[in-house]
């Protein structure tokens, strides 16, 4: 009895300091019960290449996460194609949130509702400053990519250089005739790729400031081909031999980590361009009904805190906040380096 009456003494403060915080409890190891209750949908725009996995997959597994602890609350995320996105608009559905990259803001200028800049500071400032429209952030970036310079040792030396440290001080100087059984080949020194929205054109232009890029491409210096082909088309034309270095993004990074990884090539040497990215992507609201509203705000926000920026190396992405993510030695991390609050960023519109 004496046993009894100690355990039970000892329980009954236990019991109603449980029942006194059982909302806090809940809201720890259950999840708090969101504001509003429902489904809140997210359009996907991908106009660039991620890292090793599409965009989507991060998005899916943030919004499964954050359901976790906003009960009630189901977060859509679904993919669409830039003429899907147009058609939609042009029938007025509209999504409660939309993941885009730069220059797709423009289709969304008038459905964004400003975020009142209780966004400043989480991001770097370069990254804030390209959400805003006029002097209001209606954008908020989540993650980045940048542009490097690729190239290898084998294809350095089949230009008739050796490689001193610095790709950049030899990028332009490894084109040559290259002779086959019956013809002759030029390999340009560099090659790059861009398509309507993004691309390795302004990265070029920064780094490479003394030269004319059409002199360069008239000579057979730059691929003349720099201006109409995809980033990946100039992928292929480099590990097909068409040129001796590649001006390209994470997603080429982690390519060629993979061709070396096989055997197919025999090292990878890579200079991260820190100078300029327009590889990013953005978080905008479109839900003008508050609860809905308040929900999506806490969504951007929870992509942003440093568990969730942390999870950006499962898809081979860059932090927007300035978490390293990468440790020495991983094919992204001197890139993640190099991208810091002096880079040039586009702005989303």
């Amino acid at each position: 009895l004496i046993v009894v009456l100690i355990v039970v003494l000892t329980l009954l403060p236990m019991v109603r300091l449980m029942g006194e915080n059982k909302d806090l409890l809940k809201a720890k190891f259950i999840g708090q019960e969101a504001e509003y209750q429902g489904v809140l949908t997210v359009w996907n725009i991908d106009i660039f290449e991620g890292g090793n996995l599409p965009k989507s997959v991060f998005l899916q597994n943030v919004a499964a996460k954050y359901e976790k602890l906003n009960k009630g609350a189901l977060i859509k995320v679904e993919n669409l194609s830039i003429d899907q996105m147009q058609e939609s608009l042009k029938n007025g559905v509209i999504p409660d949130m939309v993941s885009f990259g730069t220059g797709i803001g423009k289709y969304f200028v008038k459905h964004l509702v400003p975020f009142d800049q209780i966004f400043e500071g989480l991001t770097m400032p370069n990254f804030y400053a390209s959400g805003l429209y006029g002097t209001r952030q209606v954008a908020v970036a989540f993650m980045t990519g940048g542009y490097a310079l690729l190239s290898c040792t084998e294809k350095i030396q089949a230009a008739g250089k050796e490689f001193n440290g610095d790709l950049k001080a030899i990028a332009l100087s490894l084109n040559y005739t290259q002779k086959l059984r019956k013809k002759e080949k030029n390999i340009y020194s560099i090659t790059f790729g861009q398509n309507e929205f993004t691309g390795a054109f302004d990265a070029f232009s920064r780094t490479f400031t003394d030269v004319s890029l059409v002199q360069l491409s008239e000579s057979g210096v730059v691929d003349i081909n720099y201006s109409t082909q995809t980033p990946y088309q100039a992928y292929a034309s480099f590990v097909l031999g068409g040129s001796s270095v590649l001006l390209g993004s994470q997603r080429d990074i982690i390519r060629m980590q993979g061709r070396v990884l096989a055997g197919k090539q025999q090292d990878l040497i890579c200079q991260p361009l820190g100078n300029y990215t327009d590889l990013v992507q953005y978080m905008g609201i479109c839900s003008t009904e508050q609860a809905k509203y308040n929900v999506c705000c806490g969504f951007v926000k929870f992509l942003l805190t440093a568990n969730i920026q942390s999870l950006l190396a499962d898809v081979g992405m860059i932090s927007v906040c300035g978490l390293k993510i990468y440790d020495q030695g991983e094919p992204l991390h001197d890139l993640e380096v190099a991208i810091n609050e002096n880079t040039v960023v586009r702005n989303c519109f």
